[in-house]
């Protein structure tokens, strides 16, 4: 009895697999490497006109953008995260970057400065809260950044 319980289960499932009907259900689209000026035109987002370029405007839709950068990876000796950043900046060797980006990618809006010498994650204070030698610290960067925004009535 048993058995006929557990072959007649499987039967079914057997069944119920021969006879789905797959049927589609979600749509992606996507505009990569070859459209991407139809996307920027109709999401503009303040971006440079060519690669590494300075953006042409540092607004758009009403928004205005601004941003900074890093291009140090190993800024303290004493750091454990600065060699891992070391690391994962090697596809970048050609350019300035920050371990994770290269300046030339993180130009948005006004770019107040590509050049800090910090890595990415200085920015946020994440280790130790060490920075460079003779460098700005990160909490005043964004202290400067948050005055320059309600100065402009942001």
């Amino acid at each position: 009895r048993v058995q006929s319980v557990a072959l007649k289960l499987i039967v079914d499932r057997e069944n119920e697999i021969r006879n789905f009907k797959p049927e589609e259900y979600w749509k992606i689209d996507g505009e990569f490497r070859y459209k991407k000026s139809k996307f920027n035109a109709k999401f503009p987002a303040a971006m440079p006109t060519s690669y590494c370029g300075q953006p042409t405007s540092t607004s758009a839709n009403g928004i205005k953008y601004y941003s900074f950068s890093g291009v140090g990876q190993v800024v303290r000796a004493l750091d454990p995260s600065d060699y891992l950043l070391a690391a994962t900046s090697v596809p970048f060797l050609l350019e300035g970057n920050d371990g994770l980006v290269s300046a030339c990618s993180s130009r948005l809006g006004y770019v107040i400065r590509d050049n800090y010498i910090m890595n990415h994650l200085d920015s946020a204070d994440q280790v130790l809260g060490l920075t460079a030698w003779g460098e700005s610290e990160p909490k005043s960067i964004y202290r400067t950044q948050v005055n320059r925004l309600k100065n402009a009535n942001l």
